[in-house]
């Protein structure tokens, strides 16, 4: 049926792009043709009938989180098309049939008429749909086309709560899917809400498909929600939820996967025997089922209980603390899961993650029996391309295993041509660091290999790097204009400086020679030439420090720890002939133009397998590996999975000219902020202003715009937090400083200002206040503008370590003042504030109770006293504050600390842009309450709160017990509060 099939999967898709749950669980109806209702093909008439007249009942939004009155009611034109109810010539003109009391009659072609409220309803959706929104600006569009999204789903509501026809019934629903689908894409604070209402209400539909659909979403909210967000469930309640559904709602494909998601997240948070028996329960209820493909899905899904409950991660610490017996244990019950003929092969995936960890505990022997294990269980599978690529993975993790011990080699050379020779290294310890420009994870590791190169070359430790990039001009402007971020000699494949083509890293002489899969990877090489020891991914400090120290003869192990981001996943853009099927986006964006989101090493969808193996220990939504339930769309996802994705799906294309890489530059760069801000947006920029200045025959105009579209968009990343884009514009900016144009020298005299405020960050009160009068100075000089704000803010951080309480008046009055002159509204509300003398000074507020009122981020209303008993640090900062940002993770670390003794955060966003601030707490995963909104900003005003961060300290009875710019200087007080 359609409505459980069809719009059930869009009701789902919908919740997936809230975040409700996670994604994968998409999928098209069970053999229907089925298309979604809509204002297109809807075949709904306005009848002649006049009879009900008067406005439309205005519907009814959730609190505060739609515009008060909706769209007048719209009455012109009629939804018939022009000639559409006009009689043949010479016909007499027809009467419309009488209507029934609900107003609405279905025709013998299967359209409907319809008169009264629900044509009004109708109208006013499909009048909505087809107007642009209004507004002079991108903002005030996107505004606006929020607002109509919005009445577009309480419209749809309104309409189901008539319940005057199915297919009537059928549109709302669509309608209100997709109008939820662009809230959640446009980012709208309120859309989990407005679902979360929608279903409820669904659940209470009289039609008993519809009261499903709302059912199945409602579990979705309430189990997946809350695994998802970590939050304490007891399995034995989550197990008796998935038993309920199966046997109320049971029996198609959507049950089928929401039940095993649920599953998969109980196995993720290590609730392996819960997991087991929660996939078992669901397989029993499938097995007899009536579709081939589900029936066959559940005897998968055993194999995947059978995974799970092997615990493989409890294994593992048993053969790292050396357990007697563990490592024979551990390989019987690996042995276990190949007993048939034909195994299934989601097996192979949590055999290779064993391996690779025994790998790098140089345990050969044990990984020699593993791969032994792997080649015997699939040498004669039924897919040939199976035992084809295993067998490629195999003969790589060999070679890579067997270089330990070996002399150490490399057929490679320099840009210059210059071949390697170990004889330049003798008598030096040599670490040899494969990567690529193309690779993140790489590139998050070159600040510790840069550490290591500068701190312990003296000691007799030498840093190489081995090249596995393929474009030559792209490695030649890396390091024209990056130079210092790879200090090191550097070397690439012979082929790739000969200037052959080659379309994929792995083909490379010197990916083939180390037998490699993903990149990082790191060889440590002894004196005498001899390879010591190989690491994947990271340089872990305790491991390569220990090994470091004994080759180098060192008295402690070297600390060379910069805290680089957690590389959960290799770059391997490979792909496996059977990855765990991912449904289609219910809407794709147009390549080029609107590229789709390129994948995040943590979260690769679709096409690379082996990309997975950290996360995926073939748990239960891999029993669906092997089936396809989305027929031809699942066809697709098989081809696209066979082809290597482009590392960056925004990159320009590689034959453009710098004339026509200026015309895309200009392009991409009028693009949606919600669109520059995906992942590989910048990423492709910076490759497109690097390619146009190495080319020596571009103008200087385009170079031009290529130096400051770099820097910019560099500076934009660096501003949210990327630390990478950080270091590359400072390396940038002193390429660029000695550059005499005047554009040039006017962009880097004010990104060396700003460095020279970040960098002041360290220094004491009185080398700030000597620092203060120069700032003054430049600030008095400049047009300020919304690029200032990260130094405006740095600057304010400044002020607050003044000891001198005149003093620090003193200066917020003058730099507010000239902030409050700034083109950007952002830094000039900021600025007025800062000029604005408080009339509650910090120092008063020790010892008086606080009180917060207003909204949260999401636009519930915000209870304070449910935090009483508790010890509380309240944050007021903003989004686009550098020093707010810079603190954010000793909050957290804070939190996670103590949050079990009684202890919580509450922020208090300043923030005038919604859609900035509901993207960081979104994509920073923020676990507490956020009050914001213009009721934020006068509690800000209320309690004096001029630079920020500013976090007040507030005990059990809810009084302030003291008044920070960091969570170090309120930390000791906190824990003193709740040891009381």
């Amino acid at each position: 049926m359609v409505i459980r099939s069809s719009l059930l999967a869009r009701f789902l898709s919908v919740a997936v792009s809230l975040g409700l749950f996670g994604a994968g669980l998409v999928m098209t109806g069970c053999n229907t043709d089925d298309a979604p209702v809509t204002a297109k093909n809807s075949k709904f008439k306005v009848s002649d009938d006049s009879g009900e007249k008067g406005g439309m009942p205005p519907a009814t939004p959730p609190q505060g989180a739609v515009p008060e009155q909706p769209a007048a009611p719209i009455t012109q034109p009629p939804l018939t098309p022009p000639g559409e109810g006009t009689p043949p010539v010479g016909q007499p003109p027809t009467t419309p049939p009488a209507l029934p009391a609900n107003g609405v009659a279905e025709d013998k072609d299967g359209s409907l008429t319809l008169s009264g409220e629900a044509a009004q309803l109708v109208e006013a959706i499909n009048q909505l749909k087809s107007t642009e929104p209004p507004g002079n600006t991108q903002e005030e569009q996107l505004a606006n086309l929020v607002k109509s999204q919005q009445i577009i789903v309480e419209l749809s509501r309104r309409l189901l709560t008539l319940n005057k026809h199915p297919k009537l019934d059928q549109f709302a629903l669509s309608e209100a899917t997709q109008a939820l689908v662009a809230l959640a894409e446009l980012r709208d604070p309120s859309a989990p809400t407005r679902m979360t209402l929608f279903a409820e209400e669904l659940s209470k539909h009289p039609n008993a498909e519809m009261a499903r659909t709302g059912r199945l979403m409602l579990f979705n909210t309430d189990m997946i929600a809350k695994l998802q967000a970590n939050e304490k469930v007891d399995t034995a309640v989550v197990l008796k939820g998935i038993e309920d559904l199966l046997e109320k709602d049971g029996g198609d494909q959507q049950v089928f996967m929401v039940s095993t998601r649920v599953c998969q997240f109980l196995s993720e948070r290590g609730e392996s025997d819960a997991a087991a028996k929660g996939m078992r329960m669901i397989a029993a209820s499938y097995q007899d089922n009536e579709m081939k493909e589900l029936s066959d899905a559940a005897k998968s899904l055993l194999d995947s209980a059978n995974v799970t409950e092997l615990n493989v991660p409890s294994m593992l610490n048993d053969v790292y603390d050396k357990k007697e017996g563990a490592e024979d244990q551990l390989l019987a019950k690996l042995q276990g899961l190949f007993k048939d003929k034909n195994p299934n092969p989601i097996f192979i995936a949590p055999v290779l993650d064993v391996i690779m960890r025994f790998e790098l505990l140089g345990k050969s022997a044990l990984v020699e029996k593993m791969y032994a294990m792997l080649e015997t269980a699939y040498s004669g599978h039924e897919n040939d391309e199976v035992t084809k690529q295993l067998a490629e993975i195999i003969t790589g993790g060999r070679k890579r295993y067997a270089l330990v011990g070996q002399p150490f080699a490399a057929d490679a050379v320099t840009v210059e041509g210059k071949k390697f020779d170990l004889a330049d290294y003798k008598g030096k310890v040599l670490l040899v660091n494969l990567w690529g420009t193309f690779s993140p994870p790489s590139m998050e590791e070159m600040p510790v290999l840069r550490k290591l190169h500068e701190d312990l070359r003296a000691q007799g430790l030498e840093v190489i790097g081995l090249d596995l990039d393929v474009d030559l001009a792209r490695i030649e402007a890396f390091f024209k204009y990056q130079k210092k971020m790879v200090p090191f000699p550097n070397y690439l494949s012979p082929e790739v400086v000969a200037g052959k083509k080659i379309e994929d890293w792995h083909a490379t002489s010197l990916a083939q020679q180390f037998g490699l899969q993903s990149i990082p990877f790191y060889v440590l090489v002894n004196k005498e030439g001899n390879i010591d020891s190989i690491f994947h991914f990271r340089l872990d400090p305790e491991r390569v420090g220990g090994r470091l120290k004994e080759l180098l003869g060192l008295k402690e192990v070297p600390d060379f720890s910069i805290k680089p981001a957690v590389i959960e996943n290799p770059t391997i853009p490979r792909a496996f002939p059977t990855p765990p099927l991912e449904a289609p986006p219910t809407t794709p964006e147009p390549p080029a133009e609107t590229p789709a989101k390129p994948a995040t090493p943590a979260k690769n969808e679709g096409g690379s397998w082996l990309r997975k193996l950290d996360r995926q220990l073939a748990t239960a939504w891999s029993a669906l590996a092997n089936h396809s339930f989305l027929a031809e769309e699942a066809a697709e996802v098989k081809d696209a999975a066979a082809t290597p994705p482009e590392p960056n799906a925004y990159l320009a294309k590689p034959d453009l000219t710098s004339t026509q890489l200026t015309d895309w530059l200009l392009r991409m760069l009028d693009k949606p902020k919600t669109i520059q801000a995906r992942p590989g947006f910048t990423a492709a920029i910076v490759d497109a202003c690097d390619r146009i200045l190495a080319d020596k025959g571009a103008k200087e105009s385009e170079q031009l715009l290529a130096i400051e579209n770099k820097l910019a968009i560099l500076h934009t990343a660096a501003c949210n937090d990327d630390a990478i884009a950080d270091e590359q514009l400072k390396e940038f900016v002193a390429a660029l400083k000695d550059d005499t144009r005047p554009r040039v020298a006017r962009e880097t005299a004010f990104y060396l200002q700003e460095r020279k405020v970040l960098d002041a960050a360290a220094l004491t009160p009185e080398e700030c206040a000597k620092l203060l009068p120069e700032l003054q100075a430049y600030y008095g000089k400049e047009k300020l503008a919304a690029k200032h704000l990260r130094m405006a803010s740095g600057t304010v951080e400044l002020i607050n370590k003044l000891a001198d309480g005149d003093a620090r008046e003193k200066h917020f009055t003058e730099f507010g003042t000239l902030f409050a002159k700034s083109s950007s509204k952002e830094l000039a509300r900021y600025g007025k504030k800062l000029a604005q003398k408080p009339e509650t000074k910090e120092s008063d507020l020790v010892g008086k109770p606080l009180e917060l009122v207003g909204n949260l981020a999401d636009g519930t209303p915000f209870a304070w006293e449910k935090y009483r008993g508790k010890v509380v640090i309240v944050d007021f900062w903003a989004t686009w504050c550098g020093p707010c940002r810079k603190e954010m993770p000793n909050v957290k670390a804070l939190r996670e600390k103590l949050k079990d003794k009684g202890f919580e955060v509450v922020g208090v966003s300043v923030d005038k842009d919604e859609e900035a601030l509901a993207t960081y707490l979104e994509e920073n995963e923020i676990p507490w309450e956020t009050l914001a909104g213009e009721e934020a900003g006068e509690l800000a005003t209320k309690y004096g709160v001029r630079g920020i961060p500013t976090m007040m300290l507030v005990d059990q009875q809810g009084n302030v017990v003291a008044v920070a710019h960091n969570i170090a200087a309120l930390a000791p007080q906190a824990e003193k509060l709740l040891a009381k």
